[in-house]
């Protein structure tokens, strides 16, 4: 996902839902491999690494994570992405890596988006894709392009159901889908057994403006 998104020693890499930090250990390698001086180096790991983990011992994972892998750990933020808004508006992030979680609660979510959930619904029924339209209209707002690549289930790109249906057209009015692609089934073993894809996103182009895109199937 880091090599699809281009990630050089140029990049502002965000991860609104880091875990652990693997995206951000693995963009910030990257982005480091790339620099050809230490003052290009250091610039990548202070100011263009950024993080945000909901759980506190997680959070506790991720930065001990990056200081292991050569630091980066000074934009690494504990709390709910939605409560983070101006602070990524200001990252102005280039590349977005995520992985949100895909039966997340009431609690984790904005009420403002839970109150329109059925009564009796106790997880986010788009399975995590509110988590990407909440990043693309956070950056679309300061018309800051960017490339997102996100882990979701595979009924996020093939079902069909109310919620998921609108809110896939609600992201491709104002973003370009470059990719859907599967991934091995055992990809998260022996964690979980979920079958996934990657998205990959051009934030802040419609899709409807890219003439004939050149949109990649992969099963």
């Amino acid at each position: 996902m880091s090599k699809i998104c281009g990630v050089n020693k140029n990049s502002v890499v965000l991860d609104p839902c880091c875990g652990s930090g693997s995206f951000l250990v693995r963009a910030m390698t990257q982005a480091l491999d790339d620099c050809a001086t230490a003052a290009e180096q250091d610039k990548v790991k202070k100011k263009q690494i950024f993080g945000i983990e909901y759980d506190e011992n997680i959070y506790g994972l991720a930065t001990t994570n990056m200081l292991i892998h050569s630091d980066g750990n000074s934009n690494i933020r504990q709390g709910s992405c939605y409560d983070f808004k101006d602070w990524i508006q200001e990252a102005r992030p280039t590349v977005v890596l995520m992985n949100p979680p895909y039966n997340a609660q009431r609690k984790h979510m904005p009420k403002s988006y839970t109150d329109t959930w059925a009564k009796d619904k106790k997880e986010d029924p788009t399975k995590g894709f509110y988590f990407v339209k909440y990043v693309a209209d956070t950056l679309n707002e300061i018309n800051c392009p960017a490339k997102l690549a996100v882990l979701l289930p595979v009924a996020c790109a093939i079902g069909s159901s109310k919620e998921i249906s609108t809110i896939k057209e609600e992201i491709l009015k104002e973003n370009t889908l470059d990719a859907v692609f599967t991934l091995p089934n055992e990809i998260f073993y022996p964690g979980a057994s979920a079958s996934v894809c990657c998205m990959v996103f051009q934030i802040g182009k419609k899709h409807s403006d890219v003439s004939n895109p050149d949109t990649f199937f992969g099963y």
